[in-house]
């Protein structure tokens, strides 16, 4: 009888989570500032001051420098991320109408500066697994733009997260900081920011194409400069 309760408990598990992850999807975020859960962050209640006109305008893509920004992952543990930074960071914003498209995006990026391991295959998982990233000489973060997501959805988005997703995954509640990036909705948002934050490309889309060989290209150019300014203020503290 144990053993078909805990058979009937996984099936229920099983549809509920189909069900959230078609109605939100899953942004991994590889690294950040973390502090204490009850540090100051982003609004976590729902307002009823979104725009949806707003959303259907067609967006161009964001210029100038990225903004800083505190957001809670799955975990209940705050991320801040500000600029000026020690290196360049990838930033994803992506919201639920675009959960069967984030791996295309997501994983080459990630295993080629993080390696292998860091790859999202989107599988249950019955213990939480969370994963940390080595140190790179780049930050990958992800958001998850949930401001369109019913209230009632909110504990199972961050409990469906912790056994789906094994990165951090930023939870932006009202979509302010997907707001303040210029976020596209509908599409896989990437932006690649210099350490001195500015926005050197944001491409946006469901299907990566050639973009993908756009945002590896900016961030190895990126990552190289960095590494060369951080050359030559060795010699000069010395």
């Amino acid at each position: 009888m144990y053993d078909h309760g805990n058979r009937n408990i996984q099936r229920m598990a099983s549809i509920v989570l189909g069900i959230l992850f078609t109605v939100a999807g899953t942004v991994p975020c590889a690294a950040g500032e973390q502090t204490d859960s009850a540090a100051p962050i982003a609004d976590d209640k729902k307002t009823h001051s979104h725009v949806t006109e707003a959303k259907k305008a067609p967006v161009p893509a964001f210029e100038g420098l990225a903004p800083g920004f505190q957001l809670q992952n799955q975990y209940n543990i705050v991320h801040r991320h500000a600029f000026p930074s020690d290196r360049p960071r990838i930033v994803f914003i992506a919201d639920r109408h675009v959960t069967n498209h984030l791996a295309a995006w997501y994983n080459p990026i990630a295993e080629r500066y993080l390696g292998p391991e860091a790859r999202e295959s989107g599988a249950y998982r019955k213990k939480e697994e969370r994963y940390e990233p080595p140190e790179s000489h780049v930050r990958i973060i992800g958001v998850a733009a949930l401001d369109d997501m019913p209230v009632i959805w909110k504990p199972l988005v961050r409990w469906a997260r912790r056994h789906y997703a094994r990165s951090s995954v930023l939870l932006d509640w009202r979509d302010d900081v997907a707001r303040a990036y210029g976020f596209v909705p509908g599409k896989v948002n990437v932006y690649v920011i210099a350490p001195d934050g500015e926005v050197l490309l944001h491409a946006h889309g469901r299907d990566p194409k050639d973009e993908l060989d756009r945002v590896i290209s900016v961030v190895d150019t990126s990552i190289a400069k960095n590494q060369q300014e951080a050359e030559k203020t060795i010699p000069e503290a010395s």
